[in-house]
């Protein structure tokens, strides 16, 4: 298009990405109209590990085939890391060089005044022509109005709405005339009613028109990471077999930090350059009279002590018994679950960053607070071990294909769901879009024992079965084996039943995080799309940061942590008491499938309480429950304690 459409770069990736529509304001003409996206100008993100993302994309699409769905463009048996490219817009700031390439369509308008319909021919035509926003029927000169439908299939196509033609021969699409609303074209010499159907060219399926604002006609497949600031550590655990488990290890504390850096220096290619070590010290030992057979054995184990391979075998087969779940003997699974940590530490670690402490020494220099014991007291009232501001935080933000028309194959009949690669830009090589961002955000640490309380109190654990909530290790231990970080996945809810604790603890922490998105706008002054969430199951915590750069430039989460953090989370509490869809939705009524009201105990929320905009929930706002937050009891008085109630 010949007009600059300013958006950022996360919106842009969420909402503008190639073969999606969109809208578009033109402040010349002071219209809009609707857009699909035909390019982007891009360049390549650099000093990134382009390892883990292509790791990360080959199993979402994996997990996505085990659901039944079809694949285009990223089949996982002949994917490699060689044929993918991970772009990002150039932002050059040239307006003859836009980063995202648009074209108007559909091109199909009609006349809000006698009604006849247009089509033009191509977009520059239109757009660049001011006469063609009225009507060019004679003695009309009405304003002419885009008809906003457009085809989509399951099987991936899309187009835009052009007319079929009149059934009457010779009358062709001309005489046509349309009202908003009908989805029908009527032909104004015979009053033959056209229909909106059309076949899909690539799969043959019957399609009829949809709104473009429908938010089902383009699902991006997207993914969120957090870049471990020191690469070495992540090149050791993407690379070095074993090395997951010396992460859990540092994580119970079994491991120091001293020996745990020692242990990161371990190259795979040194073994020629130890060997030669110990040869050495062999050779001295023998001229200082030893026999060869003692010296051989104490030049090895001296070299040995200080072998980061030998320390990593040594810690590796410390903690391997402790680690017994069966979803950790996947490997892909045992990596996802230290990674995790090595985030989570990321966050912890960044070297910006406000305590609890500090935070009601602000509180009470504003005078929001009469005391800091008052400020120190909601970690342990609302069930956390620790909360805390973080700031210059690397976030990955990554897109690598799309569905139409739903986002779970399971929810298909037919199994005709088909995920497609971004259309690429340079042959040969696959897109992954991705942004990065620095930002800041709030990190909720949950207080594992109370958890496990939780968890006993409600019936989930047994408690002869559960760990000992005195015993930090122990607790560590327990979320790691039982929370399942491959049961996870953006298509579908966790199964109740198989992967229960990861049920639970999920569907705890994921309502914790919206309940306090929801209730942020009156406390930090960003708008509570300005926020998203990052969530560590296995710690267990959540991470709360703003995805905008105006809320990172004013610092709005730092200032809400150093004055209001109270408040905000008592408001939030107050208002989990109370929804405007109750009892509804705190019943977990839902339409049966004969028309009747039915509960359903694995999803209460909805709008009014949890649900917030999907560009901050990436789960598609599934696995949120209410209940666990607030309590409840049902008519036949069976209890839910919520890990907020007071009992």
């Amino acid at each position: 298009m010949s007009r600059l459409m300013e958006r950022s770069i996360h919106q842009a990736l969420y909402k503008y990405l190639p073969e999606q529509w969109g809208d578009f304001y033109d402040k010349d003409a002071r219209i809009s109209y609707s857009m699909k996206v035909t390019d982007w100008n891009s360049k390549p993100l650099e000093n990134i590990n382009k390892e883990r993302i292509f790791s990360e994309v080959k199993n979402e699409v994996t997990q996505f085939m085990l659901r039944g769905g079809r694949v285009t463009g990223l089949n996982p048996a002949t994917m490699n890391s060689s044929n993918f490219v991970v772009l990002t817009p150039k932002a050059s700031g040239n307006p003859q060089i836009p980063d995202i390439v648009s074209s108007v369509s559909p091109l199909t308008f009609f006349c809000t005044k006698c009604h006849s319909v247009k089509v033009f021919s191509n977009s520059s035509f239109f757009i660049n022509n001011p006469r063609n926003a009225k009507c060019d029927k004679p003695g009309c000169n009405g304003e002419l109005k885009q008809i906003g439908l457009i085809y989509a299939c399951t099987c991936g196509w899309a187009g835009p709405l052009i007319p079929n033609k009149c059934t009457t021969t010779g009358h062709g699409i001309q005489h046509l005339t349309y009202r908003a609303g009908e989805f029908k074209f009527t032909c104004k010499l015979d009053g033959v009613k056209v229909e909106m159907m059309k076949r899909c060219p690539e799969c043959n399926t019957n399609l009829f028109p949809k709104n473009i604002a429908t938010g089902d006609i383009f699902v991006p497949f997207n993914f969120t990471m957090i870049e471990l600031l020191e690469q070495l550590e992540e090149k050791f655990v993407l690379e070095i077999q074993n090395s997951s488990y010396v992460v859990i290890s540092k994580w119970i504390g079994r491991t120091g930090e001293e020996e745990y850096r020692k242990i990161l220096k371990f190259d795979k290619n040194d073994d020629e350059m130890f060997k030669e070590i110990e040869d050495n010290l062999c050779k001295s030992l023998i001229e200082n009279g030893l026999p060869e057979d003692q010296a051989r054995a104490i030049a090895r184990s001296t070299v040995q002590k200080n072998n980061p391979e030998s320390i990593l075998d040594k810690k590796a087969n410390e903690v391997k018994p402790l680690i017994h779940a069966n979803h950790l003997a996947n490997e892909y699974t045992l990596k996802k679950t230290a990674i995790s940590i090595l985030e989570y530490n990321t966050i912890l670690d960044s070297g910006v960053g406000i305590s609890i402490l500090e935070g009601a020494n602000k509180a009470l220099q504003e005078n929001s607070i009469f005391s800091i014991e008052e400020y120190l007291e909601i970690e342990k009232k609302y069930g956390f071990k620790s909360i805390k501001a973080c700031g210059n935080i690397p976030i990955l933000n990554c897109v690598y294909g799309y569905t139409r028309l739903g986002y779970d194959p399971k929810d298909l009949p037919n199994g005709g769901l088909t995920l497609r690669a971004i259309k690429q830009e340079t042959p040969g090589q696959r897109n992954v879009y991705a942004t990065r961002l620095t930002t800041e955000g709030i990190l909720f640490e949950l207080d594992r024992a109370r958890i496990i309380k939780w968890l006993i109190d409600n019936g989930i654990l047994d408690e002869n079965q559960a760990p000992d909530v005195d015993n930090d290790e122990e607790l560590k231990l327990w979320f790691i084996n039982n929370i399942d970080l491959g049961a996870i996945n953006s298509f579908s809810k966790i199964d109740k039943y198989s992967s229960k604790y990861t049920y639970y603890v999920y569907n705890l922490i994921h309502s914790l995080s919206h309940a306090l998105i929801k209730e942020s706008e009156d406390f930090s002054g960003l708008d509570k799309n300005s926020l998203a969430e990052y969530l560590f199951p296995s710690v267990p915590a959540f991470f709360i940061y703003c995805q905008n750069t105006q809320g990172t430039s004013l610092g709005s989460l730092f200032s809400l942590f150093g004055s209001v953090l109270h408040k905000w989370l008592s408001k939030t509490n107050e208002n989990m008491n109370k929804c405007v869809f109750d009892p509804i939705c705190i019943d977990g009524v839902r339409r049966g499938e004969q028309g009747g009201l039915v509960g359903d105990d694995t999803d209460i929320s909805c709008i009014g309480c949890l649900y917030i905009n999907e560009v901050s929930c990436r789960h598609f706002n599934k696995d949120l429950n209410r209940r666990f937050i607030i309590g409840y009891t049902d008519v036949n008085d069976n209890k839910t304690y919520g890990y907020w109630e007071e009992y």
